[in-house]
């Protein structure tokens, strides 16, 4: 890894903080409006939103590294495509993961 200077590491941790609150920030809201949904539009209760957002948490740190920068996530981003599949059994084509997911770098390996 090449060296950095001070002043670059000090910009890229101040950059990692402010991405680690937006991201904190998106997934509240969507849980918050995914347990309102769940409540108003189909009946759920407290004790099975709770159930589901506790499941929802562990699938979504399990497969956050899909769409981080690292050596796992081609990995991630494979066994999220086959979930949806799997999901979707025949009745919808995949989008393919660099259209749901545009703003993310593309893979590449080696140099």
């Amino acid at each position: 890894m090449p060296k950095q200077s001070g002043y670059l590491q000090r910009q890229a941790a101040r950059e990692q903080i402010i991405i680690d609150a937006v991201d904190q920030t998106v997934r509240q809201l969507m849980l918050d409006t995914l347990q309102i949904t769940l409540h108003t539009e189909y009946g759920w209760g407290f004790d099975r939103i709770k159930a589901l957002s506790e499941a929802w948490a562990k699938v979504y740190n399990q497969l956050h590294s899909a769409v981080e920068r690292g050596p796992e996530q081609d990995v991630a981003q494979e066994h999220l495509d086959r979930a949806l599949v799997e999901i979707m059994r025949g009745r919808q084509e995949l989008i393919p993961f660099p259209e749901r997911y545009p703003y993310l770098r593309e893979i590449r390996y080696g140099k």
